[in-house]
């Protein structure tokens, strides 16, 4: 297979995870705040782990790093920027950058759900960018960042559907929302890998830890703060994260 559609068809894979996520909720039903602690834990981990364990890793070496840090506070900055001018709610309904409307719960739950669908599609491109970015250095690498974010992906699916399904969302409306919200990985992917084809392994090796920043950003102000909220016990997200940061080691030293 030629190796770009290999990366786009791999990226579409590691996208698609999102609709897994959707189906679990379809299966089991609504799901207590400790699960969606523990499942938004675990995204947090893998995030980490694909952002500290590959990226920025491979970003210094391949360069040093003092290139490697500017990659990385560049891409955190980024992000800051692009979530200080874009208003939207967190994966426990909590708006942010304005007020929030009256509604009731069947109809805040679906904006909620939606809301949230749009968030996790704008997160979704600096995912497709690590994907394209791995890709464009080595197969292998590329790989072993797409199967990272496909797991990432599942529990992000569960935070999308979770308010649709409460808002009492067709089942198959839900899932075509849910599926969507990550298909704009292999779309930001797919562009990236054009663009970064045609420079440089330096370019690239920044946009790695470009990537990473954007990552762990994400973490620190999305996933991690919301997985701790009121309503859940105080370890279960901490389970949740030390389990998505084990597995990515693992996975990333038997394929590696």
């Amino acid at each position: 297979m030629d190796p770009i559609l290999y990366a786009i068809a791999i990226s579409t894979l590691a996208g698609s995870a999102t609709g897994l996520g959707a189906l679990i909720v379809l299966v089991l039903g609504k799901r207590s705040d400790n699960i969606l602690g523990m499942m938004l834990g675990f995204a947090s981990g893998t995030m980490i782990a694909v952002a500290a364990l590959i990226l920025i890793i491979e970003s210094e070496a391949l360069t040093n790093v003092i290139w490697a840090a500017l990659g990385f506070a560049l891409g955190a900055f980024v992000m800051l920027i692009v979530d200080a001018r874009l208003p939207h709610f967190h994966v426990t309904c909590e708006y942010e950058g304005g007020q929030k409307e009256s509604t009731t719960r069947d109809l805040a739950s679906l904006k909620c759900g939606m809301l949230i669908a749009i968030g996790i599609t704008i997160h979704n491109f600096p995912e497709g960018l690590s994907v394209a970015t791995g890709f464009a250095i080595t197969p292998s690498l590329g790989l072993v960042i797409a199967l990272s974010i496909g797991f990432h992906n599942i529990p992000e699916g569960i935070a999308v559907a979770i308010p649709l399904y409460k808002a009492g969302m067709r089942k198959d409306q839900l899932f075509l929302v849910t599926l969507l919200s990550g298909l704009s990985e292999p779309l930001a992917a797919t562009i990236s890998l054009l663009l970064l084809l045609q420079v440089s392994i330096f370019i690239q090796a920044i946009f790695l830890a470009f990537a990473g920043g954007a990552m762990i950003y994400l973490v620190c102000d999305e996933l991690a703060p919301q997985a701790h909220s009121e309503k859940t016990h105080e370890h279960i997200p901490i389970i949740g994260l030390v389990a998505g940061f084990l597995i990515i080691l693992l996975l990333k030293s038997l394929i590696a």
